[in-house]
């Protein structure tokens, strides 16, 4: 059987184009992957969301700093001067944690990707959806109450302190997030699926099912 080809899935943002075709032979017609998709590096100002850690200095006066800047201080402060732009996962850690009732405006799968993100994200997202289960959306003062002693809880408090005063996070900028995060998901199960599908019929459908789901998105 000949099978069309998807010469523009994915389409990365360096303009790089990765070919899935099918092929006869052994396999009878399975998928060959000709480049399995890497994981795609979105633009747009965002910093990697677990960036490299910088061994800690000394300042003038001795005390130790982070390379956030911040002291060792346990008092929330605004931290002044040129910060780094968020990683997409902070930008909606942000919103999520100043505007908690917007975790109902989130489909099922959305929910997903943000509770299976690693550390710190994914389980300061499950702290936050087990805070909505017991007490309803709560304004930032309860929550930042609700998170001491949780392990993630300095990154959680920064992602507030780093917001500039009067600025609230934009709904429009997280659902392209949101997004985003969903492509990098399935992008990265294509290719462990590819890796394996010429041997695995079950890991070949699912791999058709999602070249298919990618094939209709980008052509809508």
């Amino acid at each position: 059987l000949d099978y069309p080809d998807y010469p523009d899935y994915p389409d990365t943002s360096d303009g790089t184009h990765y070919t899935y075709r099918i092929e006869d032979g052994a396999n009878g017609g399975s998928p060959v992957p000709d480049y399995p998709p890497s994981s795609l590096a979105f633009e747009g100002g965002y910093a990697p969301a677990n960036p490299a850690k910088t061994a800690w200095s000394a300042g003038r006066s001795g005390s130790k700093k982070s390379p956030s800047g911040i002291g060792s201080s346990s008092t929330p402060r605004r931290v002044t001067g040129r910060m780094l732009p968020a990683s997409r996962e902070d930008r909606v850690l942000r919103l999520l944690l100043t505007q908690a009732d917007s975790w109902d405006r989130l489909n099922a799968q959305e929910h997903q990707v943000l509770l299976a993100l690693p550390t710190p994200h994914g389980p300061l997202f499950v702290w936050l959806e087990s805070q909505l289960h017991e007490h309803g959306p709560q304004p930032w003062a309860a929550l930042r109450e609700g998170l001491r002693g949780h392990a993630n809880e300095r990154h959680a408090v920064m992602q507030i302190n780093q917001m500039m005063d009067g600025v609230q996070p934009d709904w429009n900028e997280v659902r392209s997030i949101l997004t985003q995060l969903l492509t990098l998901k399935r992008d990265a199960e294509i290719t462990e699926l590819a890796a394996r599908a010429h041997e695995d019929p079950a890991a070949m459908q699912r791999l058709r099912e999602l070249m298919a789901q990618a094939t209709k998105k980008s052509s809508a």
